[in-house]
């Protein structure tokens, strides 16, 4: 054959093979999943398009229905036609894919399945063109989709700005209202807004002024409550509460005219009502004033009328009761004015700056920075002052009625208190109520003021009194059954006897019942009258001579104990004396061992004692002692009673029945002191209550103590003083561990009485030896060191129970040489500083401890005792006109001299200069030198003063601390001129001599040293080296250390 028609043939086998081929694999296929993948799939894709087109058919079809005429539809028509073709078109194809699936129920179904295969191919190309125009379709179906989605999109754009124009167009309008209105709206907006944040600001500010006054008014009333407190004092109203009340129906009168009782006395109650200044109620001793003071101010009717001069001004009737018997608050004109300021200014605090403007500005400020407010130490000055002060700033806003009783009871001038009361009365808004004896001050100044005289009115309150005390009694009634007329001439008797004085009515009443007790008759009753003496002095004699002479030695003592008292024991009462007078009765040793305080009132209730103590004073000292009412002290009966009991005559009678005695008053008050310490340690209430209050201040007891130890120097009891005191120091020790027992007794035993420096610092730059060891650790090994004897010692030093010290030293002189820390020169150096300040320093134990071989070159602090001792005798000594103070002095500065005291030793100060200016007034010449103390030096034991106003004589500017330039410094001869020369030239003559003896034997041991060869210099450094270490030899505080040399 031709190549090329071979190549023909060829080709043509292979194409029919290859036909073949496709053929038997798609029957095969067909065969086997009865139609054609491709035709599956493609049937599949068609039916899915069918399924989206219909709806879209539907919706577009659903449109044009309800579409308006003018509505642009085209393109919706166009997809609708495209969709109904697609849909036609895939019905078509559907159809015909449909039929070139495989019946598999036919019989021969490989044959079957050729034969689909065949005709699929034969039907290829016609589902090859509906499956292209179908693929336009969707092509055309799309293409029209997103136009007309577009067409949508600009048709919503367009609605959507026709709606935003439209929005637009309306706020537009709400702006344009809005700029219409905003300067009105803004300007009401700016008015109420400033209102808003005025009604802010005010509120605020109200808020604001509210807390700072609610602070300031908490400031304010702290201040005024301080400023009160320390007005007032306890027994402010003791002395009023403690005056018997007038007997029924006496007294009345003094509200009733004179006129009509006939009786002479200016009109009190017109006085009350109308008039102003003084109106004096004067009378004899025992006749009564106080029971009318009290019966005046109590009674309602005073006020009353009062109240009727006031007007309609408010009114004060402020009252006080002097009383000789009190204590010094009581009897002085100090007292008489802190209670009246003190009662008025509790209801007005308001005027408290007024009264007291330095004082609130001090104390109100204080509270400010809460600073600790201190209690004000009220001078009478001050207090003068400001009681007028008072007294003028209330013109036309207060009136004040005062009633002051006992103007003779107080303890200074008469002529003073009745001027400056005087002169206060001229006042129109004061006036005063004022009652006293008939002292010659007071009729001088008082003469023609609204008056009476009680001692000439009271014949009608002495009749009711004596009547009814006497016809009251059973056995006085029987009496005047028998006998009428008998019994009342003895009442007539009485009355007329007593020419107005209550007191010798009382006490006569008293011995009649007394009388009448033992049945005395009418005649036996008029003869007692009739011994009784008419004086009051007379009739005291006669009750003390009366008593029982078995009892005088129990009367001698109790009477002894009264007058004795240094201190009240308040949460006691009447228990103190009692207890002294249970522990009288035991002999000093005896009394110093027992514990009598505690045992005598272990079972008994204080209405027991009461009872029995009250039968003691009235059989053992004749009534003229008596337990107040409120039980609450042991008074006498009058102050008269006490007047007379006090008159030498009187007390040597009473001191004879104990003369023989082992008794002292002062020793048995110590041992009660004793007692109370030792009692705070048991279980008794009575007493453990009492000395638990005082125990929380060591320093008042150990006071107390030590000033009836004092007293006690001076008797027979001298002997048993050691034992006394040292018994204290060993009760007070256990009662401190008792008390607290975690810690030791020191902090409340050596702490309260050694740090508590007795010394001024209103005025006084000054630094005490106890404060320069505010840090210091003591270990407790140390502690039981620091009280023993030698700080027993220094207690003692420095409250001068110089017996005490005196009887150890010289019982074992080796004491003296011990060294302590401090040493026993500082306390006694303190003490001195004191009692400069107090009156008239005493030097007795200073010379008795350098008598005795105190080592006055020791060093402390960094000075000798002995530049201290210059420093004080220079800078706080004057001239008092008591040659024994300068002859101590003398002694003291003799010894040391000749012992060796350093003659070149300086002073800072100048002495004389304020002594020179205020010749006569020691309290203004203190106070002038305290002004003028500038700098102190820097010495831990005594206060250190330097002048303002040094002399020039022997100056150099030396500084004694050797840190800075100090003051002027005067040599030891300035020293002694400044103190002797005037008063005392024979004593300056000596000690100059002496200074210049001295000073030549220095001289001369110098040029003996400067001459010596330097080989034999050793001898002198060495001893030199050795007092270098004895000055510097210290040992711990508190610890005993034998001194290296006692040859000072």
């Amino acid at each position: 054959m031709d190549p090329v028609a071979a190549l023909g043939v060829a080709a043509a086998v292979i194409q029919f093979i290859d036909y073949g081929t496709g053929l038997a694999l798609k029957g095969r296929e067909i065969y086997k999943s009865g139609e054609l993948g491709a035709n599956a799939e493609l049937g599949q894709a068609t039916n899915r398009l069918q399924n989206l087109v219909e709806p879209l058919r539907i919706s577009l079809h659903s449109e044009f229905q309800n579409a308006p005429s003018s509505s642009p539809a085209d393109a919706d028509r166009a997809i609708k036609d495209i969709c109904t073709k697609c849909i036609d078109l895939s019905e078509e194809l559907s159809g015909l894919l449909g039929s070139l699936k495989l019946n598999l129920s036919v019989k021969h179904p490989r044959l079957a399945s050729f034969q689909q295969a065949v005709k699929a191919v034969w039907n290829e190309e016609k589902i090859q063109g509906l499956k292209s125009r179908l693929g336009d379709l969707r092509s055309n179906l799309e293409t029209h989709v997103l136009v007309d989605l577009r067409y949508r999109m600009i048709q919503f754009k367009l609605e959507q700005e026709h709606s935003f124009n439209t929005l637009d167009k309306a706020l537009q309008a709400i702006m344009q209202d809005l700029l219409d209105n905003h300067q009105s709206s803004l300007t009401k907006f700016e008015q109420n807004f400033d209102h808003l944040r005025l009604s802010q600001e005010k509120e605020h500010s109200h808020t604001r002024s509210v807390l700072i006054d609610q602070e300031a008014s908490r400031h304010q009333r702290q201040a005024e409550l301080s400023i009160l407190e320390s007005l007032k004092f306890s027994s402010m109203n003791l002395r009023h509460e403690t005056i018997a009340e007038a007997h029924q129906q006496t007294f009345e009168w003094i509200f009733c005219d004179p006129k009509t009782e006939r009786k002479p006395w200016s009109n009190f109650s017109e006085w009350l009502k109308t008039e102003n200044g003084i109106y004096w109620i004067q009378g004899k001793p025992g006749c009564g004033k106080s029971t009318l003071m009290r019966f005046i101010v109590d009674d309602s009717r005073s006020r009353g009328y009062a109240e009727t001069w006031a007007h309609n001004t408010p009114l004060e009737t402020p009252s006080f009761f002097f009383w000789n018997s009190g204590d010094e608050a009581q009897r002085s004109q100090s007292g008489l004015l802190r209670s009246l300021l003190y009662e008025i200014l509790e209801k007005h605090c308001t005027l408290i700056p007024e009264v007291f403007p330095k004082e609130w500005k001090t104390t109100f400020e204080n509270t400010l920075h809460n600073v600790p407010i201190l209690s004000t130490n009220w001078s009478l000055p001050v207090l003068k002052k400001s009681f007028r002060t008072l007294i003028e700033k209330t013109s036309g806003t207060l009136s004040f009625c005062f009633f002051i009783d006992g103007l003779d009871e107080y303890e200074g001038d008469y002529w003073e208190i009745a001027e400056y009361f005087y002169e206060l009365s001229e006042s129109k808004h004061a006036k005063f109520c004022l009652s006293s004896r008939p002292e010659t001050g007071f009729l001088d100044t008082f003469r023609s003021m609204p008056q009476l005289k009680l001692h000439d009115l009271t014949e009608s309150d002495i009749t009711n009194y004596v009547r009814d005390r006497l016809e009251n009694n059973l056995q006085m009634r029987l009496l005047t059954k028998n006998s009428p007329s008998d019994a009342s001439a003895l009442i007539t008797e009485v009355v007329n006897g007593g020419n107005g004085v209550f007191l010798w009515v009382m006490l006569v009443v008293k011995s009649l019942l007394n009388g009448l007790r033992k049945r005395d008759d009418i005649s036996t009753l008029r003869f007692r009258l009739r011994e009784t003496p008419k004086e009051i002095d007379d009739l005291y004699d006669r009750i003390l001579s009366s008593i029982d002479q078995i009892h005088m030695v129990e009367a001698s003592k109790i009477f002894q104990l009264k007058e004795s008292k240094m201190e009240p024991l308040a949460n006691f009462k009447f228990l103190d004396l009692y207890a002294a007078y249970k522990l009288s009765f035991k002999p000093f040793n005896q009394a110093i061992l027992a514990d009598e305080t505690s045992s005598c009132f272990r079972q008994m209730s204080h209405n027991d004692h009461a009872e029995s103590f009250t039968h003691v004073l009235r059989t053992r000292c004749g009534g003229l002692l008596e337990l107040a009412e409120s039980k609450c002290d042991v008074n006498y009966i009058h102050r008269t009673a006490q007047e007379y009991i006090q008159k030498p005559r009187t007390w040597e009678i009473l001191l004879i029945h104990t003369s023989d005695l082992e008794f002292n008053p002062w020793f048995t008050w110590s041992i009660l002191w004793l007692n109370l310490v030792r009692a705070g340690t048991k279980n008794n209430p009575l007493l453990s209550a009492g000395i638990i209050v005082m125990g929380k201040d060591w320093k008042t007891i150990w006071y107390i103590f030590s000033s009836n130890i004092r007293e006690v120097a001076s008797t027979k009891a001298k002997g048993h003083i050691p034992q006394l005191v040292e018994e204290f120091d060993r009760a007070a020790q256990r009662y401190s561990v008792f008390r607290e027992p975690s810690t030791n007794q020191l902090e409340h035993w050596y702490e309260s009485v050694y740090k508590s420096a007795p010394i001024d610092r209103t005025n006084v730059n000054c630094t005490t030896y106890d404060e320069s060891f505010p840090h210091q650790d003591v270990s407790k090994s140390d502690r039981a060191d620091l009280w023993s004897t030698m700080n027993l010692l220094s207690a003692c030093v420095i409250d001068d129970v110089s017996s005490y010290v005196e009887m150890k030293i010289k019982s074992d002189p080796y004491l003296m040489r011990l060294k302590y820390d401090p040493p026993l020169m500082v306390p006694c150096f303190r003490r001195l500083l004191y009692e400069v300040g107090k009156g008239h320093p005493s030097w007795r134990l200073p010379v008795f401890l350098l008598e005795n071989n105190a080592n006055f070159n020791e060093i402390y602090h960094g000075h000798s005792l002995w530049k201290v001792f210059l420093h004080i005798v220079h800078t706080r000594f004057y001239p008092t006109g008591y040659d024994a103070d300068s002859n101590d002095i003398f002694r003291a500065m003799e010894i040391m001299l000749q012992r060796g005291a350093d003659v070149e030793a300086c002073c800072i100060g100048e002495n004389m200069a304020w002594y020179d200016a205020f010749p006569g007034q020691s309290r203004a010449r203190y106070k002038a030198l305290e002004r003028h103390c500038k700098q102190p030096l820097e010495f831990k034991g005594v206060v250190y003063i330097s002048s303002s106003n040094p002399s020039d004589d022997s100056a150099s500017h030396i500084s004694e601390n050797y840190n800075e330039p100090c003051e002027v410094r005067h040599s030891l001869e300035r020293i002694i001129k400044d103190i002797f020369e005037t008063h005392y030239p024979d004593l300056a003559a000596k000690l100059l001599g002496l200074v210049a003896e001295k000073k030549a034997e220095k001289l001369a041991i110098e040029k003996q040293s400067r001459n010596q060869t330097p080989g034999s210099s050793g001898g002198n450094k060495g001893r030199k080296q050795k007092q270098r270490n004895r000055k510097k030899g210290k040992g711990k505080r508190g610890q005993v250390t034998l001194a290296e040399d006692s040859d000072y």
